[in-house]
């Protein structure tokens, strides 16, 4: 499995750091430094992209409660520079919070697939 093209990412481990080059909803495509915090295969997961605007930290945690149901967290912060940044978060997140609850919506369903797969397989 490759992430960033360059990277095997059964070789990433806690403490791994990468760039990347991200392009955002609106504006120009900008470059992060990808920090992966918190790895602990396959239960535990928090990585940060930091850019000159900010930092924004996406986390789950899955937890097995009997044979086939498992508790899924996920979460997803951002942590502006300036106070511009943090207005301008705020309004944002409020305008595409329907898109937001969306796009985590999805990633859990991934979540879910991937887990189905590897009890599965």
């Amino acid at each position: 499995k490759s992430v960033n093209n360059d990277i095997i990412f059964d070789n990433v481990v806690e403490g791994f750091s990468y760039k990347k080059q991200l392009k955002p909803q609106v504006g120009k495509e900008v470059e992060v430094v990808v920090n992966v915090v918190k790895l602990v295969k396959p239960t535990d997961y928090k990585v940060e992209f930091v850019s000159s605007r900010g930092t924004n930290s996406i986390s789950y945690k899955l937890e097995k409660i009997q044979d086939e149901l498992t508790s899924v967290e996920l979460f997803e912060d951002f942590e502006p520079v300036s106070t511009s940044d943090k207005i301008n978060y705020k309004v944002m997140s409020f305008i595409l919070s329907k898109k937001l609850k969306k796009r985590g919506l999805s990633q859990i369903a991934q979540i879910e697939q991937i887990l189905q797969s590897k009890t599965e397989g």
